[in-house]
């Protein structure tokens, strides 16, 4: 077998289509057959927005569960159904969850790379298979991000009839310091101070230093390395 039959049996091993989850086919047209086969797709044709964390595909890596990776892979985040879309010879698939443990999204211009993973069990509202982001993973603390798109209806304002579907955003983090479970924090302060199982010590004296404020996610991600370095 050729390097390259190789690789795309490496792929195909790793995805296969969730034709029978009810939460993806009442979102998808035309979908048929079953198991590796391909997935025509004509998604939220009548949404307003989009629901991918980048409209485009980029280039990534995904990670099964024996720790196999896979590289030079087209992908696109759906933060909406929380899956991940693979293009692959033409063909798009949805990439099973309990199989793909992890993405990779490899910078594009000014992007950075950005890493998920699931397997985070005891976060209230998500389940083992829920997509975090890894802003931070020391071995001791873990900074996580949910990106999450929800789909609401609206007026279509003056002159319009019926509704508009509309997606759009919102982002949560989790802080999950050694063992403990990991706990909902806001970007701000009291948050982080109230929240975390960090340092008392080694924050008090970061947040003491007045060049070091606490407004971006670049700004808790500094604490958190300086409260997890060793002394």
């Amino acid at each position: 077998m050729s390097k390259a039959s190789n690789h795309r049996t490496s792929i195909c091993i790793a995805i296969f289509l969730i034709a029978g989850s009810g939460k993806v086919s009442a979102q998808i047209n035309n979908i048929y057959g079953s198991g590796n086969e391909v997935l025509r797709v004509s998604k939220y044709a009548e949404v307003v927005g989009s629901p991918y964390l980048y409209p485009d595909l980029r280039n990534g890596i995904i990670q099964d569960r024996t720790g196999k990776e896979t590289a030079g892979i087209q992908l696109r985040y759906d933060t909406y159904s929380d899956l991940i879309e693979i293009s692959m010879a033409g063909a798009t698939m949805v990439a099973d969850p309990s199989m793909t443990i992890k993405f990779t999204i490899l910078p594009k211009a000014s992007d950075s790379r950005r890493i998920f993973r699931n397997g985070f069990v005891d976060i209230i509202g998500g389940t083992q298979l829920t997509y975090y982001e890894i802003l931070l993973d020391t071995g001791s603390v873990k900074f996580l991000k949910k990106t999450k798109t929800i789909m609401s209806e609206e007026g279509a304002g003056y002159g319009g009839s019926g509704k508009l579907t509309r997606f759009s955003s919102i982002e949560k983090y989790y802080l999950m310091v050694g063992n403990n479970v990991p706990v909902g924090v806001k970007l701000n302060r009291k948050s982080f101070v109230k929240e975390s199982n960090l340092d008392a010590r080694k924050m008090e004296d970061y947040l003491n230093r007045s060049e070091n404020r606490l407004k971006t996610e670049s700004d808790f991600i500094n604490l958190l390395k300086f409260c997890a370095a060793e002394n």
